[in-house]
């Protein structure tokens, strides 16, 4: 069996080698932020990296290309200045035991992650 976090790690250090792409994790945690405070007016603090995700097609366009998800377990520092920004539409806060159940249509990649049993 193929130990996929070893292979996303040995991609992309061979990607970084190969291309010159420039790989850190501090990097991706500054995105994290600013993804979080630019969609959602969102104050965050990263606890944790989790999982990572790959897909073999954009789901908006059917194209078939990479695409690596990187998620993190972080703490909401100001849940109630949460909005949305434009082109965010909706916030809506689910219980993860309804999404379990089936009761919510929810992105693939948080499926991933609750497939992983990550629930707080």
């Amino acid at each position: 069996m193929v130990n996929l976090r070893n292979w996303i790690i040995r991609w992309l250090v061979f990607w970084k080698r190969d291309l010159n792409f420039k790989f850190n994790t501090e990097e991706l945690d500054k995105v994290c932020y600013c993804e979080a405070r630019e969609e959602n007016n969102a104050e965050i603090e990263i606890i944790e990296p989790l999982h990572p995700m790959i897909i073999w097609k954009n789901p908006q366009i059917g194209e078939k290309m990479v695409i690596l998800l990187i998620h993190y377990l972080a703490k909401l520092e100001n849940k109630e200045s949460i909005m949305s920004i434009a082109p965010i539409q909706e916030i809506k806060w689910l219980d993860i035991g309804e999404i379990k159940e089936g009761k919510h249509d929810i992105v693939p990649s948080i499926k991933f992650l609750i497939g992983k049993g990550y629930t707080v």
